[in-house]
């Protein structure tokens, strides 16, 4: 897991558009740390058009990962900004926050 977030990483220095795959692992690693850390999982994972590889992202997708994020820790509050495209870019600090918690130690 920590592979596929570096990824991401390499694919926001080069300005990369974010891609549906980027939106499945970054989905997943924050799943993980939610499962890792004893936590309820988010529901509601209801989409007007279902992420998958092939399908264009909407912005509706990305802000389900910032919703995510702000319901494990509420003072990571981010939105998707105006615009058509979403840009790896958009979502740099919630992917570093992400790398974070995975580098964390958690006791069970």
């Amino acid at each position: 897991m920590a592979q596929i977030i570096a990824n991401l990483g390499t694919n926001i220095l080069e300005g990369g558009i974010f891609k549906a795959d980027d939106f499945l692992d970054l989905k997943a690693a924050i799943r993980n740390e939610f499962s890792r850390r004893s936590r309820a999982l988010p529901t509601g994972d209801t989409y007007t058009i279902q992420p998958a590889i092939g399908v264009v992202l909407t912005k509706e997708h990305v802000q389900r990962v910032f919703d995510d994020v702000h319901l494990f820790n509420s003072s990571q509050n981010q939105s998707v900004g105006i615009g058509n495209v979403v840009k790896t870019s958009d979502t740099a600090s919630t992917i570093v926050y992400i790398q974070t918690l995975m580098a964390q130690n958690v006791r069970p």
